[in-house]
């Protein structure tokens, strides 16, 4: 069946509270959009794609504009025609925007098939680890929400440091004493931490019992990331340096990370399913990324998250984060652990 029409969305959400990261990133709400792939048989594919323009330089009216030129091309293609990854990749960039699409179609297929995403595609891991993102703010307020997001059901926290480094210690000591062992803790320092310094500030993220860490160095700092990485301090994850499939087999040739960070939001299901070959080819562990992704974007995730070859808890409670929701009923954790077959008849909000 051919593709007839493309179209985007816009839909906002509110946040308990902003999450701030790195040195300058702050979000105080959901600003998203909806893109939606419709056949000639009126099957309609829908998925999420998230708008940060301080990091991919996407924004709604840029997602808005590219969709619509891709439209022109792909209206026509059979939803199962490999031209449609020509025609992806034929501009470079708009990540976000080319993976909402990518997804789009693989949504589509399934309901071609009369089946929903989740059991279209889902792997064999039925329960899948989550972690939770921990944005900078002041102690209380984010030793507060940790409380609230533990009791939920989640026990994994990446902590985004980079500001200050006694307040990033303060921070990860004060979660120590709350929960001891029963969370496991790990770091996100967005590309902030100077390369000289960086292999003591590992050595005391290390000794206060941090499991892994995030894009410690900025991403052009190839040499430095290398050398820090065979220091072997801390586990180090890949994610700003892995956007795109040709950034992750630059970083294999480098041996620059132990574990990677998948974003289905930036890399769709296509490439994403490429990547994470790549990474089990290699030896590399695996999880995969949120990218603030909202209920819609978090079914997508939780799909890939559930492969074989994905080691590591991955970003799928984002939605915890949220005041306002995109589906009518809330995605539920148990015991820090989300269950893939209860995403199966997730349903949009009609108001979206």
């Amino acid at each position: 069946m051919y593709i007839k029409r493309i179209e985007t969305t816009p839909f906002e959400l509110e946040m308990h509270g902003a999450l701030r990261w790195g040195k300058f990133g702050e979000l105080k709400s959901i600003e998203h959009m909806l893109v939606k792939v419709e056949d000639q048989e009126g099957n309609i594919g829908i998925s999420e794609a998230p708008v940060r323009p301080t990091i991919y330089g996407e924004t709604r009216e840029s997602i808005t504009a590219i969709v619509q030129l891709f439209s022109t091309k792909l209206i026509g293609l059979s939803s199962d025609d490999e031209e449609i990854y020509n025609v992806l990749d034929s501009i470079p960039n708009n990540h976000c925007a080319k993976g909402a699409i990518d997804m789009a179609i693989y949504d589509l297929r399934a309901k071609q098939r009369q089946q929903n995403i989740v059991d279209a595609y889902a792997g064999e891991k039925n329960q899948i680890r989550v972690s939770y993102i921990l944005g900078i703010s002041n102690i209380e307020t984010m030793l507060q929400e940790a409380k609230r997001v533990f009791a939920n059901g989640v026990s994994v926290f990446k902590i985004k440091i980079g500001r200050d480094s006694q307040h990033d210690e303060q921070i990860i000591q004060a979660l120590k004493t709350e929960f001891s062992d029963e969370v496991i803790l790990y770091v996100d320092a967005n590309e902030t931490l100077d390369a000289k310094e960086a292999p003591a500030r590992l050595e005391k993220l290390a000794n206060l019992g941090v499991a892994y860490i995030e894009e410690p160095l900025p991403v052009h700092l190839i040499k430095e990331r290398e050398y820090l990485r065979s220091l072997e301090i801390l586990p180090i994850i890949g994610d700003d340096s892995c956007f795109t499939l040709n950034d992750l087999q630059r970083e294999l040739q480098c041996n620059t990370f132990d574990i990677l960070n998948i974003k289905t939001a930036r890399s769709g299901f296509y490439y994403s399913f490429k990547m994470l070959e790549e990474a089990k080819k290699h030896h590399k562990g695996v999880m995969l990324g949120s990218q603030a992704s909202c209920g819609l974007g978090t079914i997508f995730c939780a799909i890939m998250a559930s492969q074989e070859g994905v080691t590591h808890p991955c970003e799928l409670s984002f939605p915890l984060k949220l005041k306002t929701h995109m589906l009518q009923k809330p995605i539920n954790y148990n015991n820090g652990f989300l269950d893939i077959h209860s995403l199966r008849d997730y349903k949009l909000l009609c108001e979206l």
